[in-house]
């Protein structure tokens, strides 16, 4: 009995990280070859996340409670210990499944304190319900393991048993002890097994980890922006429109998927003849973005700012103190742009735990376009995020808002492409005419995306890429001002459907200025709206976006007689 609760307890403890990866995780699997090494390399250092592996930890728990004699109390310390280990093999795996990123508390403390409630506020009506039956959940979880514990506790040998067992006992411990501490020392903690699933994991290292976040810029080094302030003094003759758009969830991976990849490639090669009939030219490349899965501030902060930010309290701190940062917006406008930013995520508040009033303070944008400012009555096609189809707010904006008669520059993420991917609005010839649509106009139902297994959500996944790809085609040719500049660029790669993959996105600049679009092929991109660089590293980083984008809007719209700022590849450090 002892020996099976304690199985079930150390399988237990790896259950999180196979039910988050069943889609691609074998049940079990066996070692390539039959020697020593094979089995070693299998044992140890196999890239499969089963529940057929040992936690070290709680297997030096178990040493000690079967080789000393244990009191009430360390019994209970024992327990505790455990649950920590649960629920931190839980968040690790919830983490790399989501984020692709290793956890860090302080981080993931500001999150849910400050982020959680706004975006269960914003994206769930019964938000307090849920969270309530989530608690609860967790605390019967936590019961249930207590019992399982407590009754493993109770079976542990003692001399009541007999001299026979109580020895094999004995004996199974020291064996236990060796199997701990002479593969570890040999394979467990070399290099080549530190980001596998390894068959023996020692989560000790990883909880260390996790309690030191790397340091970010320090933004009280006011020399370090100096290369952004100068900016200030560089002009711009000519002021093309420019739109920066975030794809949401836009990433690589959308290149990879077997059965997505080629018919995407030929859906860009559609998009690219149809802007190039129409005057418009194109260039493309991936660009590696600071985050995967989620958080997309942290991506379009990065963007617009040339900073490398990939945390919430390093985000914060920038917003809190940096009220004057020489970012894009702030550039622009100097220039004489009106500067505009729209958002339609529901229920958005002048005033939430994330405070919006830092961040506008942060942007300045001139004109701020929230859910609330949209006259949408049509059809909800998803309900989290507010339901507003992409294209009624970009048509609405630009022919509603936006003001002839002075440059502009837009940043709009859009919500489209948000997971978990429904099914997509029509695209239409007249974006008004979305209003009018009361009842869904789709082949299938929102519950659907739940429904059906990973291979389903992925070909939800391409079409809401390709919902994206084809209204803001539409919008290029059909109301876009010819002089003007569109950066369509994702803001990281996809949650759920990428586990190990990296950060690319794919970034398209599309303008009919064509000494414009040529300068980026000097770093890397390539013609038109394919990339075929699929092998090759990504062109650039997010965080050089900023300076590379100065650099090429002062080659071809400046005064003349200016320096050209640097391209800084990896912004400021």
């Amino acid at each position: 009995m002892f020996w099976g609760l304690f199985v079930l307890l150390n399988l237990l403890l790896f259950l999180p990280d196979y039910l988050l990866n069943i889609d691609r995780a074998a049940f079990l699997t066996l070692p390539n070859s039959t020697s020593l090494k094979g089995w070693a390399n299998w044992l140890l250092g196999r890239n499969n996340a089963d529940v057929f592996r040992l936690s070290a930890e709680f297997g030096l728990i178990t040493l000690i409670l079967l080789l000393f004699k244990p009191s009430k109390w360390l019994k209970r310390l024992s327990a505790i210990g455990y649950l920590c280990l649960f629920y931190y093999h839980a968040y690790y795996a919830f983490s790399l499944k989501m984020f692709n990123q290793h956890p860090y508390f302080n981080n993931d403390f500001v999150l849910a304190k400050q982020i959680l409630p706004v975006f269960l506020n914003e994206s769930l009506d019964n938000a307090p319900f849920l969270l309530v039956i989530s608690i609860l959940a967790l605390l019967m979880l936590s019961f249930t393991l207590w019992k399982i514990l407590h009754k493993m506790f109770a079976c542990l040998p003692n001399k009541a048993l007999g001299n026979y067992h109580h020895w094999m006992h004995k004996i199974a411990g020291v064996l236990l002890l060796l199997f701990l501490l002479l593969p570890s020392g040999i394979y467990a903690f070399k290099k080549q097994y530190a980001d596998k699933n390894k068959g023996l994991r020692w989560t000790t290292s990883l909880v260390k980890k996790s309690l030191f976040m790397p340091k970010g810029i320090d933004m009280s080094d006011d020399g370090k922006l100096q290369v952004y302030q100068e900016y200030v003094q560089k002009k711009l003759a000519q002021k093309p429109n420019i739109y920066l758009i975030a794809v949401e969830s836009y990433g690589r991976i959308i290149t990879q998927i077997p059965d997505v990849s080629p018919t995407y490639f030929n859906k860009m090669q559609a998009i690219e003849t149809k802007l190039q009939n129409t005057g418009w030219h194109s260039t493309s490349a991936f660009s590696t973005s600071t985050i995967a899965g989620g958080r997309s501030w942290l991506a379009f902060t990065t963007l617009l700012t040339g900073l490398h930010i990939n945390n919430q309290p390093q985000f914060n701190d920038l917003l809190n103190k940096e009220t004057s940062y020489p970012h894009l917006t702030r550039y622009l406008k100097k220039q004489g742009y009106h500067t505009y930013r729209m958002k339609t995520m529901s229920n958005q508040k002048e005033s939430t735990p994330i405070s919006y009033a830092l961040t506008d303070r942060f942007y300045e944008f001139d004109t701020w376009i929230k859910h609330k400012d949209l006259p949408y009555k049509g059809f909800q096609y998803e309900p989290m995020f507010g339901g507003i189809p992409d294209q009624f707010a970009m048509g609405y904006l630009q022919e509603e808002i936006v003001d002839p008669t002075q440059p502009l520059f837009l940043f709009f993420i859009t919500m489209g492409s948000h997971g978990p991917w429904y099914p997509p609005p029509p695209v239409v010839a007249d974006w008004r005419t979305l209003n009018q649509i009361k009842q869904n106009p789709l082949d299938s139902t929102r519950t659907d995306a739940y429904l059906k297994g990973t291979g389903q959500l992925r070909k939800r996944y391409e079409r809401s890429i390709y919902y994206e790809m084809d209204f803001l085609t539409h919008f290029i040719t059909q109301q876009a001002d010819s002089n003007s500049i569109f950066i369509l660029v994702g803001d990281h790669q996809p949650p759920n459907l990428t586990a190990g993959e990296n950060f690319d996105t794919p970034i398209h600049v599309i303008s009919q200025n064509k000494a414009f679009i040529a300068a980026f092929k000097t770093y890397g991109f390539e013609e038109g709206m394919r990339i075929t660089k699929l092998k090759e590293k990504a062109a650039m980083k997010h965080e050089g976006f900023y300076s590379l984008l100065m650099r090429f809007l002062l080659q071809e719209y400046g005064e003349e007689g200016q320096t050209l700022p640097q391209y800084l590849p990896d912004g400021i450090k």
